[in-house]
């Protein structure tokens, strides 16, 4: 009995070790609960080029409103990870919560910082990966060419 136990942990610690996805999730959820979810952010696609911030989430009361389909995420992640993630829910976490799914699906949350009568915040806009690196591609071909090869001399008096 005691064999058999030892051998159920050590299953259940090496199941979760390698079948874990981003050390997040127990299996990969659905697109269409990224989806549902995004909608209740105002988002309406993953292509759209909607800008979302703190600020709009809680006036548009979205935290109440994704309720249902945060508690049906909720099942996909794992139990210590559920635990972190979704206990004491405010705007900031479900921020989070999306960037984590976002990511399993090759997008992420670009970030800016704006400011708007004095205040500071941040405004987050859906990006697909492929694009940043590219973009990042870009800018590195772009200062490759600044650099000269000039012989330069510096006096000092």
């Amino acid at each position: 009995m005691y064999e058999f136990k030892i051998c159920l942990i050590l299953f259940t610690i090496l199941y979760f070790y390698f079948m874990t996805i981003n050390q997040l999730f127990l299996i990969k959820p659905p697109m269409d609960l990224l989806l549902k979810l995004l909608k209740q952010c105002s988002i309406n696609s993953l292509d759209s080029n909607v800008q979302i911030s703190l600020k709009s989430l809680d006036l548009n009361n979205t935290l109440i409103k994704s309720k249902l389909i945060l508690d049906d995420i909720s099942e996909y992640y794992l139990p210590c990870k559920k635990n972190i993630c979704f206990n004491d829910l405010d705007n900031k976490k479900l921020i989070t919560i999306i960037k984590q799914l976002l990511k399993l699906y090759d997008y992420k949350f670009q970030s800016k910082e704006k400011y708007s009568h004095g205040r500071k915040y941040t405004v987050y806009k859906i990006i697909h990966t492929k694009d940043d690196v590219n973009a990042n591609l870009k800018k590195n071909k772009k200062s490759n060419h600044l650099i000269s090869n000039k012989k330069v001399v510096l006096k000092f008096d």
